[in-house]
C-alpha cells in the first residue's frame, strides 16, 4: 500500500514520523477524514479551506496549495487504486521543545494515507444505536471547533460506543446541552422541524453537516439551530447522523432512553440521497 508523505509517494511500511513531531509530542497537529467516490475525493475544497483556517490558528505553516491538496489525493487514489475510499489527511509540525515555545523554521509534515470504505450498507436502511455519554463531556468550546490530533476525548468516546455495542457516543458540552458524536454531527426531528445545535456550543462544524444544511435551506425544510436538551432528545421523532464516513445515517434506537425511529421514508433517507448527489458532481 502507497501513502503519500511530503510531497512523494512512498511504500506505506517506509512513512515514518519523527519523535519530535508536535503533534506526536502534544496531540498539535491537524487533519481532514474525507469520502472519495469513484476515485475522486468530495467536497475536498471545503475540507482544505478547515484545513488553512485551522493551521492559521495553530501558527502551522501549510506549504500546499488547494490544488495541490487535490492532487495529492487524486496521486494517492490513483496509485492505490482504490475507487470507494476514505482519505486522512495529517498535518503537524517538527520541533521539539519545553515549554510553549516553538522553534524556528519548524518544517511541517503532511501525510495522506487511504482505506477501502467498511460502512455496512444495511445501516442505512435499518438505522443505528448511539449510547449517550454520562461519563465524558465534549471537548471546551474554544477547541471543539479544531480538527485537531488532541482526540483523546473522542476516541474514550468511541471506546464507550463500543463497549455498549453502540455506532457511535453522542457528548454533552459543559452547560449540559447535547452537542455532537465522537465522529459525527448530529441533527433531530420534532414535530416535522429539523434541529440541529449551533456552533457556539462548541462542536466541529463538519464539513457533510454544512452540505447537508444547504439542502435543507434550498428545499426550503422547516429548520433551526437550537440547544439540544435532554428533552428535545428524548422527544424527538428521528434522530440522524452525518458525517464524511458516515454520509446521512439514521438512528434507531438512544440506548438507555429506549427512543426508536422509524427508519423507512424519514427525513435522513431523503437527505441522504440528496447528499450523494451532491458527491456526484
Amino acid at each position: 500500500m502507497k501513502v503519500w508523505c511530503n510531497g512523494k509517494l512512498i511504500d506505506e511500511e517506509k512513512a515514518t514520523v519523527s519523535i519530535f513531531d508536535r503533534s506526536y509530542l502534544y496531540g498539535e497537529g491537524l487533519f481532514e477524514t474525507l469520502r472519495c467516490y469513484h476515485g475522486r475525493p468530495a467536497f475536498a475544497d471545503r475540507h482544505y479551506r478547515r484545513l488553512k483556517k485551522n493551521c492559521e490558528r495553530l501558527k502551522t505553516p501549510l506549504p500546499l496549495s488547494e490544488e495541490a491538496f487535490a492532487g495529492a489525493l487524486l496521486e494517492l487514489l490513483q496509485a492505490s487504486q482504490m475507487k470507494e475510499a476514505v482519505a486522512r489527511i495529517t498535518v503537524s509540525t517538527v520541533g521539539a521543545s519545553f515549554g510553549t515555545g516553538r522553534p524556528e523554521n519548524s518544517p511541517t509534515h503532511i501525510s495522506v494515507f487511504c482505506r477501502p470504505v467498511t460502512i455496512d450498507l444495511k445501516n442505512f436502511q435499518n438505522g443505528v444505536k448511539v449510547w449517550p455519554s454520562t461519563l465524558l463531556v465534549n471537548d471546551a468550546q474554544a477547541t471543539a471547533g479544531i480538527k485537531s490530533t488532541s482526540y483523546l476525548i473522542k476516541m474514550m468516546a468511541r471506546a464507550e460506543a463500543d463497549q455498549h455495542g453502540a455506532y457511535e457516543t453522542l457528548l454533552k458540552n459543559h452547560k449540559g446541552h447535547w452537542v455532537e458524536g465522537s465522529r459525527t454531527n448530529f441533527f433531530i426531528v420534532l414535530k416535522g422541524e429539523i434541529i440541529t445545535a449551533p456552533l457556539a456550543d462548541g462542536l466541529l462544524g463538519g464539513i457533510t453537516r454544512e452540505v447537508v444544511i444547504e439542502i435543507i435551506k434550498k428545499e426550503k425544510l422547516p429548520f433551526r439551530e437550537a440547544h439540544i436538551t435532554d428533552a428535545l432528545l428524548q422527544n424527538a421523532e428521528e434522530i440522524f447522523l452525518t458525517g464524511s464516513t458516515t454520509e446521512v445515517m439514521p438512528v434507531c434506537e438512544i440506548m438507555g432512553m429506549g427512543q426508536k425511529e422509524v427508519v423507512a421514508s424519514s427525513t435522513a433517507q431523503h437527505l441522504l440521497a440528496a447528499y450523494r448527489t451532491c458527491t456526484s458532481i
